[in-house]
């Protein structure tokens, strides 16, 4: 299980903070350090990547602007060019050189590009110019941008009207909002858009920390600035989470509010909790360190208050997309003529996991079901049992 802690209230906080000890790292939010020595733009620290940038941006711009315009002046129409030798050249460009370019601008500074209209390609993306209006508060001072928790400016804090229900309005980790902030060095905490991370207050879960965020409103009756936005209404802790990965959503339909159903393989415990947050990829994404420990798993502390798993317990998913219920699908699974080979199924699928097997789970079912004699693994036995016992509480019963 992909544990992660994002959205807990307690999951980020400021560095070196006296009864302030985060579940979680803030780089895991997004923050850069001022200063750290790394052989890559993901690894440094902030002075590192502005070093690199100052040595090396202007060439690559020049690079990258003067291919572009390589590409515009290959207009196939003009009567001058070989339209033939026009055309493989654009090709050359658009596939080899100019995505060769617009590489080593991002691995000096991603923030570089201006968005990407609808429509467009990736290498026609425009680089910022001196003179743009809207760019990026600290391009070219700051390499890093929050993502993790919640931050404003200043200026939208300020502007940001108070809460109709709660009566406060947001405090950013900011001396100008922070009544006795002592020697915060605040300024680590900017990010390239001049953001600030919003800390919780008083009557929130977990005063003085930072605000997580999660995907999904759980409690809508707080604003998102908020940290119980993130909790249910009769809670101060998050409900168990699960983030769905972005390959889950395109080939099962699942999205958000969504429930996954885990069942631990060794624990004997199963739990059903929704989707509320979102993970990028062709992964299995994260699951919230709440979910972890209901479903048996268990953690020790860093002294610096951040979480590490000391057990590793075998879990097996079933995700149910279009808002299904587990005891809905379950029971309808249970009906079928053959709905008793689908706990051996998902045991032959559990196995093949946790041994790698390039082989097919389900044909390989399939295969020694017609030869018994193969089939004589107690390991598979017992794993088709546990899931069977953990399916039956949550609707799964032949009929």
């Amino acid at each position: 299980m992909n544990v992660d802690s994002d959205g807990d209230p307690q999951s980020y906080g400021p560095l070196n903070t006296i009864d302030i000890r985060p579940l979680d790292y803030l780089e895991n939010a997004g923050w850069v350090g001022p200063d750290k020595a790394g052989a890559d733009f993901k690894h440094r620290g902030n002075k590192q990547r502005k070093e690199a940038y100052n040595a090396g941006i202007v060439s690559a711009r020049a690079e990258y602007e003067d291919l572009q315009k390589q590409w515009a002046a290959l207009d196939p129409k003009k009567a001058a060019l070989d339209p033939q030798k026009a055309a493989k050249d654009r090709d050359d460009l658009e596939n080899k050189k100019i995505p060769a370019a617009r590489l080593k601008i991002v691995s000096l500074n991603p923030y570089e590009f201006k968005p990407l209209p609808a429509g467009t390609k990736l290498w026609q993306q425009e680089l910022w110019q001196p003179g743009d209006k809207d760019k990026p508060l600290n391009l070219g001072k700051i390499f890093w941008h929050w993502y993790g928790l919640q931050s404003m400016t200043p200026a939208k804090a300020s502007a940001t009207p108070q809460d109709p229900r709660t009566k406060k309005t947001p405090i950013l980790y900011h001396p100008s909002f922070m009544k006795d902030p002592g020697p915060i060095h605040y300024e680590m905490y900017e990010d390239i858009y001049g953001r600030f991370p919003v800390v919780q207050q008083g009557d929130e879960p977990g005063p003085g920390y930072f605000v997580s965020t999660l995907a999904t409103t759980v409690n809508s009756r707080f604003p998102e600035w908020d940290q119980r936005s993130t909790v249910p209404p009769s809670g101060r802790d998050v409900e168990p989470y699960g983030a769905v990965g972005a390959q889950l959503s395109r080939e099962a339909k699942v999205n958000k509010r969504d429930t996954v159903l885990a069942i631990g393989c060794d624990t004997g415990v199963s739990l059903a909790f929704p989707f509320l947050d979102w993970g990028n990829g062709d992964a299995v994404a994260e699951c919230s360190w709440t979910a972890f420990t209901a479903l048996g798993g268990r953690f020790g502390k860093r002294p610096s208050g951040q979480l590490y798993k000391i057990s590793e317990p075998r879990f097996l998913y079933l995700a149910f997309p279009n808002g299904q219920t587990p005891s809905t699908v379950l029971s309808e699974i249970g009906a079928f003529d053959n709905g008793d080979e689908f706990t051996m199924i998902l045991a032959f699928l559990v196995q093949a996991t946790l041994e790698r097997s390039a082989m097919d789970p389900v044909q390989e079912y399939e295969r020694r079901k017609k030869h018994p004699e193969l089939n004589q693994n107690p390991t598979i036995t017992n794993l088709a049992t546990s899931i069977d016992t953990n399916l039956r509480p949550n609707g799964f019963t032949l009929h």
